[in-house]
Order: C-alpha cells, then sequence, then structure tokens
C-alpha cells in the first residue's frame, strides 16, 4: 500500500487492485472452503469479502464479463496503512469460447478495366487485425492472398452493378499449441475453387484466397478444442461510365455462424501438477519412479511443476521447497525423522503457502512412493479407496488387515500381501489413485508395497496405464495393481477397480465384482 494510496482513502477513495490474469469469480457466495474462491490476507489475517457468508467484509472481487479483466476493490474505510503488503490468492481461466467476428472493408475507386480483368491482392495492409483474449492467448488473422477478375460482356452503362455474396467454410479440432512455439494456420480456397456473379453485363468471379491465422500462446500450452472459420464475402462492383472504371467495395467477414453455438474457437489451457513430491526418507527408487510418472504426464501434454518433498532435508537441501506443515506434535512412529509433523490427534497437513506463485495446499500434487516413505502419501491415504495399513497390530485392527493394501469398497473387503518365497518377493501389490480435497488439493498418488513394487507400478503407468486409463470409466478413482516377479520381466495386472461406493470390471479383465461375503 502506497502514501497516495492511503492519502485516496482519506478522501474516501477505495483501493482498486487490477489482477494481472482473469480471475475466476467462482462462488456467488464465498465460503473459505470452497476450492476456487480467492484468498486475501494482509496483517497476517485472512479477509472476508463483501459476498462472503460472515457480516462484515473487507474487499470485494469484480470481473468484467466482456474483457475477463477482474480486480480487488477494498472500501476507503479498510485501506491499510501505508506500507502494508496485501497478498492475494486467486483461480484463473483456462477455458475459454470466442463468439465473436472480424471484418475487413476496402474500398478501392476508378479501377480501369484493364486492372480490373486481374485483380491480386497479396497481403495488403487493410487485411490484417490482431487481439488478446481472456487467457492471453494473441490470434493474428491475415489475408494472404485475394484474388478477383471483373469482366464485361457487353456494352455497360452507368451505374451498371453487380454483386459477389457467399460463404467459405473451414473447420478443425484438437489444434495444440505448446508454449515456446507460434501455430501458423493457413486456411484456403484456390486451385478448382472458384466464385462467379453475373448482373447488368458485369461479371466477377472470386478465384484465390488465403487467410493466415497464428496462435501465440501466453508461455502456456494451449489447446484449441474447436475452431470453425467461416469467412463470408460480398464484392461488390459499379461501373462510373464517365470514368471508364470502376469503383470496388470489398466486404469479408470472419465468423463461427452456421454451427449450433456460433462459436468462432473454444480453447483451453490444458491442467497442470503442481508438485511431483517423494518422500526425504525414501530411497532413490522412488526418485526413478516419480521421473517415469512425471514423463507419462508430459508424454500426454499435461504441464509438470515443481519438484519437492515432504518435509525439508535439513542436512542435504535446507532450500529444497516442501508440502507439509509442521503441526508441533510427535508422531506415532518412532524415531526422530517424524517427529513434530502431526496434530495433536495425528493428522498431517498441507503448507498454506502464499510467499510464491507455486501454491501448497489447493495446488495438483502427484506423490511417489507409499506413506511410511512419504508423509505426502500418508495424508492422502487417509481419503483414498485403497489404503495402505501399517503400523497397528491387533488388538487395534483384525489379524488380515495386518500389513496390506486394503480394498475399501471391494464388495468382498479384500486385504492385499506381499508374498516371499525363501527371502525374495515372488508378488507385489501398489496402489494408483486419485483424490480432491475439500480444500481444493487434488492428489495423484502411485506406491507400492515395497521399494520395487513402487518402480514396476510407476513403469507400468508411464508404458501402459496412462494410455489404458483414458479408456476407464469416470467412476474409477483408485486401482490396485498385483506385480508378479516369477518372470523375467516382472509382469504387472490391474486386480481392483474402485470407486467411491462401490468397485468394477474395466476392459473384461481389469477388475471385478467380488462376491459378498
Amino acid at each position: 500500500v502506497t502514501a497516495t494510496d492511503v492519502a485516496n482513502a482519506n478522501l474516501g477513495k477505495p483501493l482498486n487492485i487490477t489482477l494481472e490474469h482473469s480471475p475466476v469469480l467462482k462462488a456467488a457466495v464465498w465460503e473459505r472452503y470452497c476450492s476456487f474462491s480467492e484468498r486475501v490476507l494482509w496483517e497476517g489475517t485472512l479477509k472476508y469479502p463483501q459476498r462472503s457468508i460472515y457480516s462484515t467484509y473487507d474487499y470485494e472481487l469484480f470481473v468484467d464479463d466482456n474483457t475477463g479483466e477482474g480486480h480487488i476493490w477494498i472500501p476507503a474505510t479498510k485501506v491499510p496503512a501505508e506500507g502494508t503488503r496485501i497478498k492475494i490468492l486467486y483461480s484463473t481461466a483456462t477455458s475459454y469460447t470466442n463468439y465473436g467476428n472480424i471484418t475487413f472493408m476496402h474500398e478501392e475507386n476508378n479501377v480501369t478495366r484493364t486492372d480490373a480483368e486481374s485483380l491480386k491482392y497479396t497481403s495488403p495492409m487493410w487485411g490484417l487485425t490482431f487481439f488478446t483474449d481472456w487467457l492471453g492467448v494473441t490470434h493474428i488473422f491475415t489475408i494472404g492472398n485475394a484474388d478477383f477478375a471483373i469482366t464485361n460482356s457487353t456494352k455497360l452503362t452507368d451505374g451498371a452493378k453487380c454483386s459477389l455474396t457467399g460463404t467459405m467454410d473451414w473447420w478443425a479440432s484438437d489444434i495444440k499449441v505448446f508454449k515456446e512455439d507460434i501455430a501458423d494456420i493457413c486456411v484456403y480456397w484456390q486451385d478448382d475453387w472458384e466464385a462467379n456473379a453475373t448482373a447488368n453485363g458485369i461479371t466477377v468471379t472470386f478465384d484465390r484466397f488465403r487467410l493466415y491465422w497464428n496462435i501465440a500462446p501466453p508461455g502456456e500450452d494451449v489447446h484449441i478444442d474447436w475452431a470453425h472459420i467461416d469467412v463470408d464475402y460480398n464484392i461488390t462492383v459499379v461501373y462510373i461510365a464517365a470514368d471508364d472504371a470502376y469503383n470496388i467495395t470489398i466486404w469479408l467477414n470472419i465468423n463461427g455462424e452456421g454451427l449450433e453455438d456460433d462459436q468462432l474457437y473454444d480453447e483451453r489451457i490444458p491442467g497442470r501438477y503442481e508438485w511431483v513430491v517423494v518422500g526425504n526418507h525414501s530411497r532413490a527408487l522412488d526418485s526413478v519412479g516419480a521421473a517415469l510418472v512425471s514423463a507419462a504426464f508430459k508424454n500426454k501434454q499435461v504441464e509438470i511443476g515443481l519438484g519437492g518433498l515432504d518435509m525439508p532435508d535439513i542436512a542435504w537441501g535446507p532450500r529444497l521447497p516442501y508440502l507439509l506443515s509442521d503441526m508441533g506434535y510427535p508422531s506415532w512412529r518412532g524415531g526422530p525423522a517424524w517427529t513434530n509433523w502431526y496434530d495433536s490427534i495425528g493428522r498431517l497437513a498441507l503448507r498454506d503457502d502464499w510467499c510464491t506463485t507455486w501454491p501448497v495446499s489447493s495446488s495438483n500434487v502427484i506423490s511417489v512412493g507409499g506413506p511410511p516413505a512419504n508423509l505426502v502419501t500418508e495424508y492422502f491415504n487417509e481419503f483414498t479407496e485403497a489404503m495402505m495399513i501399517y503400523g497397528i497390530l491387533p488388538p487395534l485392527t483384525t489379524d488380515y488387515l495386518v500389513d496390506s493394501i486394503f480394498a475399501l469398497s471391494c464388495w468382498n473387503k479384500t486385504a492385499y500381501h506381499v508374498q516371499f518365497s525363501g527371502g525374495e518377493q515372488t508378488v507385489g501389490y501398489a496402489v494408483v489413485s486419485t483424490y480432491k480435497d475439500i480444500n481444493g488439493t487434488v492428489g495423484f498418488i502411485i506406491y507400492g508395497w515395497t521399494g520395487q513394487d513402487t518402480y514396476y507400478a510407476c513403469k507400468w503407468f508411464h508404458e501402459e496405464g496412462i494410455f489404458q486409463l483414458q479408456d476407464f470409466p469416470l467412476c474409477v478413482t483408485s486401482l490396485i495393481l498385483e506385480i508378479d516377479y516369477s518372470t523375467h520381466s516382472p509382469s504387472v495386472s490391474v486386480v481392483e477397480c474402485l470407486g467411491p461406493i462401490s468397485e468394477t470390471l474395466v476392459h473384461g479383465v481389469k477388475g471385478g465384482i467380488h462376491p459378498d461375503p
């Protein structure tokens, strides 16, 4: 807050803070646990907006419906002291539909009949326009070529007129523009294409048109899901006898009309995982698995943000980012490694750190490695339908659940246990699961009971799983994998396909309905 801001507030003027990106005004009634509600903080206190459920307020978020621009409004009576830092966390729009149209118009007078027989416009100055939309994507439309021929078949009278009208149609889907590139799209009608009109002895022929569309992303990958480029045209020619020449008007309109929604294009910035996390006390093989999982998402054009740890590595990486909040209570585990990361009743919590542009709580997180090695996985272990149960003995649990991966929504409550023979592992189990917390944090969790189970689960996800999951029912949120080590190259099969309330069979061989005992 500047001295000018405070002086204006003393005169009764509010403080308006323009936001850099287009914000999402998600909730008509603000509630602090809504995933996409903005957060405004100063003087160490979370402030409430005017539309909140609370009786007092300190600010409001406004978004312009036409431009997508947003600003935080703070009434004059609530403007804090000079030098106060105001922190604002807000969600941004990631999809946009353009229903607009673009018009090019050109008038040219006294065109001789000889010149009119071959009119060729190549990259004309009047055929260029550009704009930046809500998502920060810059679109440039340029006419590359527009070729016409105007002829007469009889002696013309003054004022003789001919108009050629029509529509050139083009559409496309699934255009991907990577953040480091600019898409160059050329839409053309030529060769065997031709449009003609004859009236009052004048014939107008339109036989070539090229339109260039350049798409420049805003530092993020952009997907154009659908583009519908109609070019409506009207070329009007009027003969002026005194000059023995033509006056020509060219009107071109680019639009998306003719379909149900009449959109010019639909675009979106695809999802991103802000974090890939391994445990500070994990082994190196979890990091190898995390590399495979990250590569799998990148293969599907899902961006990865940062790598991090569950808790700080004081000895070797005190400046590395970590995700858990130090709650100050000892763990139920033995040993100093886990001390002070739990609350008073043994729960974990994510940090709510606004010091950088990378959120923790409310972000998207990939967590690799099981709960014993990675406390971020343990954080999500309480919510997923496939749960690792470890370190708990009877009478706190039943014998068949000890040291198991438990399928919570399986009808027969199956618990899976790894198998060994002669000290060597023969069968392993792993979990692939996702969950969205009430605070908006999305977790993608992948781990095995042993370290090598984690590795082969990540390998399966990289090579096969991420493609197979595209055809899975939306209700499946957790998988349990079985790894067979009896073969030279361990094989992986899906033995459970679990949802929040039940299980299912996928592809005829994965998971299934297990009879209720």
